[in-house]
């Protein structure tokens, strides 16, 4: 068969364009590109865009924030309004400001009042567990970066919800910091199931009419976490 000149030229195009192809990038220096999916739930379309979660990371909206507004935040601390002492720990902009050297906890004023037990006052009854305090400090160390992710990423499992692995952590940290001395108290599963029974604590978390908004001064839980919680409930609320 006779090839021209222009039709060589033509096949020589198409080879190196084609060898250039590469398969869809699946990582960005580790983590993984935004998804474009989402799902459909009891409660709502629920987000599973973002980005991954990785467990060697401390994501302040997600990790961070909500033991600050719960253990730290209460009404007459460090919220917005009151700003004990020049600490506001309510958002992220507002938590940098003072008592926080990036890379070094232990350089933290926010950290070391944290560390030591003289935050949170004794006196609100308050107590934040080791763990806590690690994240804290694991945050710091860090960078006290803005991270975030979506722990919902690529999906939603609602099958099959445990306390001992899920709801309780939620609770700790979303919850306890005002639920330990605060009325109804959510301590404990036993606690925790009475208030499920009342139907306070599902509509408390649901923000649904006649029941007070909770976690107090912050927004819902994430979607997907509270799809979570409510097939723990609807399965019984075992302390499984």
């Amino acid at each position: 068969m006779r090839f021209t000149i222009s039709t060589s030229i033509v096949l020589i195009l198409i080879f190196i364009t084609s060898s250039c192809k590469h398969d869809p990038l699946t990582s960005t220096g580790g983590v993984t590109p935004t998804d474009t999916t989402t799902t459909n739930t009891d409660t709502g379309t629920v987000s599973i865009t973002g980005w991954k979660c990785s467990a060697d990371s401390v994501y302040f909206q997600y990790d961070v924030l909500p033991i600050l507004v719960s253990s730290c935040a209460p009404s007459g601390c460090h919220n917005a309004a009151t700003k004990a002492d020049g600490y506001q720990l309510t958002d992220y902009a507002s938590a940098i400001k003072k008592g926080v050297s990036a890379g070094k906890a232990t350089s933290s004023k926010v950290y070391t009042e944290i560390a030591n037990g003289s935050m949170p006052p004794r006196s609100l009854g308050i107590t934040m567990t080791q763990a806590q305090k690690d994240i804290i400090a694991k945050w710091i160390n860090q960078g006290a970066k803005n991270l975030s992710c979506n722990p919902s990423f690529g999906i939603c499992d609602t099958t099959n919800v445990k306390y001992s692995t899920f709801v309780a952590s939620v609770i700790q940290n979303k919850c306890q910091g005002c639920h330990n001395s605060t009325l109804p108290l959510l301590t404990n599963y036993t606690q925790i199931k009475a208030s499920v029974q009342s139907g306070k604590f599902a509509g408390s978390i649901n923000h649904l009419a006649g029941y007070s908004a909770m976690p107090q001064g912050s927004a819902k839980l994430p979607t997907c976490e509270l799809n979570k919680i409510n097939a723990w409930i609807k399965a019984g609320a075992l302390n499984n």
